[in-house]
């Protein structure tokens, strides 16, 4: 069979008149065969098209800027590409008679950059009128015409701009003439570059020509070369002439009409011309401008451009056919591209438009209806050899199932579906078996599961439940019959061949020329390690429950079987130290036999799978690993994965269990795709790091443009700070490493200074959002890593400033500050009067608590001496009137120590309940009657009123009592006569709890509003004019209060002055304490309480019977005795005074010798003395 190189997987674009520098080209001539024969190369490209966003098929010029974006050229815009998304860009301009803005398409074909970074394009038209020479602005990003006669709406250059160059302080413009312009000139900054002087070289050249001069050219001396018609122009400085090299040689033969297309500056100094003759290149001498001709062998057509590395040139031409070759500058051999791209060959590329190589060293082809194809010489380290339809020296279909390599160095590959195929590296060609219907001496089936090749040459194989031998030296074929499906084959260090099926585990004995047979799981994979045995990998497709044993061990001399619990295994290496390595379904494990341990690798610790099929030790002792995603390094020392993927070369991601490591350190893969092979050696990493720019940024989901309005003035890639309003702190900002081998594995970090603390890792993501800042002055950082891990040392970096509102400027902060200050100071103030009213307070109250305590201690003091009084004057015979006013004043006296006493006694928190459980309403009644005959007395209506018929509740009833007397005591001292009061019981109910609502009202003079809050204060006495009838001591309605609060009630007054008062108290009703009848409860309380109320009364109401009157006491007017005046509000106190003023003793005996008046206030004192 005829020669057939290796297909692999890839990208590349298309071009016309360039050369590439590509170091790879190197170890892609030591691939098998290359050095006998070299007419074709099978490269892997990697297609890029409109379906990628290509604006247009056809890319026409290519040019990758400082910054690291790759600029196109096509016939429909200008297009910029970040290795993820394209830009196009049209040239805008004002129809003036349509009024309006409108865009025009250009056909680019000639881009170059300016020392600003800014682009200037060379373009063709149909119509010579319109513009062929743009400006782009970076900054911007809009086209600007030159040398266009804006008057005439016409065009200064007829002819298409083939080629710019910026050198010698001038733009130099090809087409068809040569056109320069002053770069000073371009920087004057011209209103859109209008009346721009230039000069154009008229060129001696016959008419018919279209193309005088093909390409410009400065090499390192800053000479400029001008290849073109029949030879190469130099331009002389010194003259600002063009001076002619001609091509045409003695010895050379020639045709009438020749052009010299490009130049390349070589190793030694020289310049490599192409030129349009077949084959032909011209090494010419820029130092004395001589050529010399170089022949490119094989190559039948003209050569437009070419690039070199070392020894190796890409050769193209943009017309006609002869597509992409690649010369090898030794032999001066030309060899054939065949291009594939991912797991499919392209059409040959017959038409080169473009060429170039970037910074990370991938090559970019152009062509003529495309597609853009790139091509990374690292995922060409991957071969490939695989079935292509009619194609000869191809694979067989199917997946590959079994791969050996016998002692002749011939490989053997099992099909499914496919036969065995025998694969002669040398000479490149594969001899397919396929099986023979009805022919006993061949293959029984294409259907191959599991291949080995033993020491005598023989090879052994699966087929259904057959084990087949073929011998190649003899041609012949042998069957030997399982009870099972046999799935594997393998030869151990003692060249014994095992069989794994689906039954058990065989061993061919050559002896006997047949198989013994071992109990066994039903078997997948075998592998041998160093002491003695075999690991089995077992099939879960068997017929027989081997539990959650998924590995075991034979022991081949000793025919035992170890099981161990792991997961189904796939795939055994033994490592250094005596490790095993097992590929499993569930990860990769690593055995320590000493130790009898198992350390589990999956997904977390970088594992890109966790089915693990095969398993391959290189001579570095790292582990290749194929997954069901992916092909996995993996370095033991470090625990340190590297994965590969479809992206970085490989034709597919998932992988069959068959796997094989040869002679010289290659290791071969398998799967449906076929077989992959490559050395560990030749993987290596691209240390290239990327460039970093900010590609677009985005205000609440919006992309943001360019305008002086607008955050923007510039293209985001250009600027260095962005100015945001308060309001537009919702932002996301793009960027893209500029690195192109694998820019879908470009990994980024980011800090946003002044809000992150640290450097945050984002993987693949390449953009940053933040929402809600705060306004103030940030930073956003961006580092990025090629797919191969290669980090950039210095970051990008945009500054961020986001001003406040108009209501957080300088002077709002001035005029805050002095609000604060002046605020500080009046809270300063504040807690100064704060401070200072606390500690009256405090003073007030301790001075009320010395108070209570001296009342107390006085109080408590008074409670002996008036007892003993009491005593002792019951005990006084006759003056009963006098003994009657002395118990009852000392009875008053103790009242109100007793009073004093239980206020105290509330405050210390000593005074408890003694609760019992009846009809409060008989009690209340019976409290109120007991008063009924001294309301009477002072001609006042009292009346007790319930809408219930009943309240059980559990109460205190000498606390109620004290209660419900206090408040008709008050009641009774400010009602005049004729006046009424009430007391009304109710049952109510707030927030499902019942409680008792008494309610005592009169019809006395009232209280004024601003002295209510103030009546259950201690000592608190309401002023109620100039008698001392409404005065009292101000301690029984604070004791009331007291007391209704320690029975968890309330108490409030309502009052407005002559519309009386009103006290309601509300008592929560319980029933926790065990039912006393009311009637007996009532028959166990102190008579007192209810029979003689006046008792109670007299601290605070003078019964108008022992009031003191005004006039005189049983004496007839005398005028010749000598008037005294008694004033006094008090019976008992006038009565005492009268009664020491008539005794016998009084003034040595002349007591009868006075008139006594009397007056019961002030007012009447003033009265009775005047008319006295």
């Amino acid at each position: 069979m005829e020669n057939r190189s290796l297909k692999t997987a890839g990208a590349l674009p298309y071009f016309v008149f360039f050369l590439l520098f590509l170091p790879a080209f190197i170890p892609l001539r030591a691939q098998p065969g290359l050095e006998d024969q070299r007419k074709s190369i099978s490269l892997r490209f990697e297609d890029i098209g409109p379906e990628q966003g290509l604006p247009h098929k056809t890319v026409q010029a290519l040019l990758q800027d400082k910054m690291g974006f790759i600029w196109m050229g096509t016939p429909a815009s200008l297009a910029k590409y970040d290795g993820y998304e394209f830009t196009s860009f049209a040239y805008e301009y004002f129809d003036s008679s349509a009024a309006e803005i409108k865009q025009q398409a250009i056909n680019v074909i000639a881009i170059e950059e300016g020392p600003d970074s800014s682009l200037w394009i060379g373009c063709a038209f149909e119509r010579p009128e319109k513009p062929v020479l743009f400006h782009f602005s970076r900054e911007t990003e809009k086209l600007t015409p030159l040398l266009y006669d804006w008057e005439n709406d016409s065009s200064i250059i007829q002819s298409p701009v083939r080629n710019i160059h910026i050198g010698q302080g001038y733009l130099w413009a090809n087409a068809n003439q040569l056109y320069r312009i002053s770069l000073e000139a371009l920087g004057l900054g011209r209103e859109g570059f209008r009346d721009l002087p230039y000069h154009r070289f008229e060129l001696e050249m016959p008419s018919y020509l279209e193309w005088k001069i093909w390409s410009i050219y400065e090499d390192a001396a800053g000479r400029i070369w001008l290849p073109g018609f029949e030879g190469i122009y130099q331009w002389m400085p010194e003259g600002d002439t063009l001076k002619f090299h001609s091509a045409r040689l003695p010895d050379l033969e020639t045709p009438p009409i020749f052009w010299l297309f490009d130049l390349l500056p070589m190793a030694d100094g020289k310049l490599l011309a192409t030129t349009f003759i077949d084959g032909l290149l011209l090494r010419f001498d820029p130092e004395d401008a001589s050529l010399e001709p170089m022949r490119a062998e094989g190559y039948e057509w003209s050569i437009q451009s070419l690039l070199a590395n070392t020894n190796e040139l890409w050769l193209g031409k943009d017309y006609g056919s002869g597509g992409l070759k690649l010369l090898d500058m030794e032999t001066g051999q030309v060899a054939d591209m065949d291009i594939h791209a991912g797991d499919k060959a392209l059409f040959p590329i017959t038409q080169v438009m473009s060429l170039l190589k970037d910074f990370s060293g991938n090559i970019w082809v152009g062509a003529k209806e495309g597609p853009l194809l790139k091509f990374n010489p690292e995922k060409n380290q991957f071969h490939l050899l695989s079935f292509e339809p009619n194609t000869p020296n191809t694979l067989a279909p199917g997946p590959v199932s079994g791969l050996a390599q016998d002692g002749e160095g011939y490989y053997w590959i099992a099909t499914l579906g496919g036969g065995i195929n025998r694969w002669d590296r040398r000479k490149h060609t594969i001899e397919q078996f396929h099986a023979q219907p009805g022919n006993p001496d061949g293959l029984y089936t294409d259907f191959i599961l599991g291949l080995d090749a033993t020491e005598n040459g023989k090879i052994w194989f699966g087929e259904g439940k057959y084990v087949g031998c073929y011998d190649p030296a003899a041609g012949r074929y042998r069957h030997y019959p399982f009870g099972a499906v046999v799935h594997t084959l393998y030869t151990d260090i003692q060249n014994q061949l095992w069989v794994g099926y689906y039954g058990a585990l065989g061993r061919y004995d050559p002896a006997g020329d047949q198989f013994t047979i071992f109990n066994a799981p039903p078997t997948m994979a075998i592998a041998e390690d160093s002491r003695g045995g075999l690991w089995l990998g077992f099939s879960s497709l068997g017929p027989y429950d081997w539990k959650q044993h998924g590995v075991f061990r034979f022991d081949i001399q000793k025919e035992k079987i170890e099981p161990f619990e792991l997961p189904e295994g796939n795939a055994f290496c033994e490592g250094p130290g005596g490790h095993i390595w097992i590929a499993s379904v569930n990860g990769l494990y690593r055995y320590d036999p000493s130790a009898e341990t198992f350390q589990r690798y999956g997904l977390n610790d970088g594992l890109p799978s966790p089915v693990v099929n095969a398993i391959q030790q290189d001579g570095q002792g790292c582990l290749w690993i194929a997954t069901d995603n992916g092909l996995s390094r993996f370095d033991p020392e470090k625990e340190a994965f590297r994965n590969f993927y479809q992206s970085d070369g490989l034709p597919a991601n998932t992988f069959n269990p068959v796997s094989y490591k040869n002679e010289k350190g290659e290791l071969f893969f398998a799967g449906n795709f076929g077989l992959l092979y490559f050395h560990p050696d030749s993987i290596r990493e691209n240390a290239v790091p990327p460039k970093l720019a900010f590609t677009g940024m985005d205000l609440f989901g919006e992309p943001v443009s360019i305008g002086e309005d607008g955050p923007l003035d510039k293209h985001i890639s250009l600027a260095r700070k962005v100015r945001l309003s308060h309001w537009q702190n919702d932002f996301t900002i793009h960027y893209a490493a500029l690195h192109y081998k694998n820019p879908a594995k470009n990994r980024y970090r980011i800090k946003l200074d002044n809000y992150d603390q640290n450097w945050r890792d984002v993987g693949v993501q390449r953009s940053a959002g933040y929402t809600n800042l705060d306004p103030g002055r940030y930073t956003f950082r961006v580092k990025a890593a090629n797919s191969d891990g290669a980090w950039n040392d210095e970051d990008i970096a945009l500054a961020i400033i986001i001003s406040p509102p108009w209501y957080w400027n300088w002077w709002s902060k001035l005029l805050y500050a002095l609000l604060f200050a002046g605020a500080a100071y009046s809270i300063y103030r504040f807690q100064i009067n704060r401070r200072l009213a606390l500690a009256e307070a405090n003073r007030l109250k301790e001075l009320d608590g010395f108070k209570t305590k001296l009342y107390t201690n006085i109080t408590h003091e008074f409670r002996t001496p008036l007892t003993v009084i009491q005593g002792m004057a019951g005990q006084i015979e006759g003056h009963e009137e006098e003994k009657e006013a002395i118990q009852r004043n000392s009875r008053n006296l103790l009242n109100l120590v007793n009073r004093m006493l239980g206020l105290s006694k509330i405050e210390a928190g000593k005074m408890e309940l003694n609760l019992v459980q009846g009809d409060i309403l008989p009690f209340l009644r019976y409290v109120t009657e007991s008063f009924h005959s001294f309301a009477l007395s002072q001609k006042v209506n009292l009346n007790f009123y319930s809408d219930a018929e009943e309240a059980v509740m559990d109460y205190d009833p000498e606390k109620v009592r004290e209660v419900l007397s206090n408040l008709l005591s008050n009641a009774l001292k400010f009602t005049p006569g004729y006046g009424k009061i009430q007391v009304v019981a109710k049952v109510q109910q707030e927030d499902s709890q019942p409680y008792l609502e008494l309610t005592v009202s009169d019809t006395g003079v009232g209280i004024a509003p601003e002295k209510l809050p103030h009546i259950f204060d201690r000592f608190y006495q309401v002023e109620a004019g100039s008698t001392r009838k409404a005065e009292g001591t101000g301690i029984g309605l604070a004791l009331a209060r007291e007391l209704v609060e320690l029975m968890k009630g309330t108490i409030e007054a309502e009052s407005q002055p002559g519309a009386g008062a009103k006290f309601i108290v509300k008592l929560p009703i319980t029933r926790n304490v065990e039912n006393v009848h009311n009637k007996a409860l009532m028959g166990s309380l102190d008579p007192e309480y209810f029979v003689e109320p006046e008792a109670n009364l007299n601290s605070a109401v003078e019964p108008e019977e022992r009031a003191a009157t005004s006039g005189t006491i049983d004496q007839p007017d005398n005028p010749s005795k000598n008037t005294i005046l008694l004033v006094e509000d008090n019976r008992d106190v006038m009565h005492y005074l009268t009664s020491c003023l008539t005794s016998p003793s009084f003034g040595g005996g002349r007591g009868e010798a006075y008139q006594l008046l009397y007056a019961h206030n002030g007012r009447e004192g003033i009265t009775q003395a005047l008319e006295h």
